[in-house]
């Protein structure tokens, strides 16, 4: 369930970029791919971004 769950955030997210005209393009840090989901829960988490 979690799995599909992360698919439709970056569904979400990647549909919002199509529309802004660009492509998504999932960043990397340290030459591993960063985990945008994860990021995202973290931050509502800890108070950040209108949590």
């Amino acid at each position: 369930a979690q799995t599909r769950v992360k698919l439709n955030y970056l569904d979400q997210i990647a549909k919002f970029w199509e529309i802004q005209g660009s492509s998504l393009k999932i960043p990397n840090v340290e030459r591993r791919i960063l985990d945008l989901y994860s990021l995202s829960k973290i931050v509502v988490e800890e108070g950040g971004y209108e949590a």
